[in-house]
């Protein structure tokens, strides 16, 4: 499958589904670095981006998924609700911040 160089992306707007934030904010992921840009040019206003509550969604799952088992040898109660709501500031409300700023007009 061919790449597009985000050089030569000249589409007015874009649609940002959830491999593009979970590789964005993965330790080590061979798009991290891209999915990074992507999303840079966005939030400085070079391409619009828009997604869905759908993805958000499964943004949410899979960051809360990958916790559980990082954690597994743990018991899986330790997973206290103060990290949820930690996950949630640092992870999906700046997302959803980032949504309504960009596009408005959907709200």
């Amino acid at each position: 499958m061919d790449r597009i160089n985000l050089v030569d992306f000249t589409e007015p707007e874009i649609f940002i589904d959830t491999n593009i934030f979970i590789y964005a904010i993965a330790k080590n992921h061979r798009y991290k670095h891209i999915c990074e840009r992507l999303l840079s040019k966005i939030n400085d206003g070079e391409i619009i981006g828009f997604t869905s509550s759908t993805a958000i969604n499964e943004l949410f799952h899979t960051v809360l998924v990958g916790e559980v088992r990082k954690n597994m040898g743990k018991m899986i109660l330790s997973i206290s609700l103060k990290r949820i709501r930690m996950l949630f500031l640092n992870v999906l409300l700046p997302i959803v911040y980032l949504m309504t700023y960009l596009t408005p007009e959907l709200l």
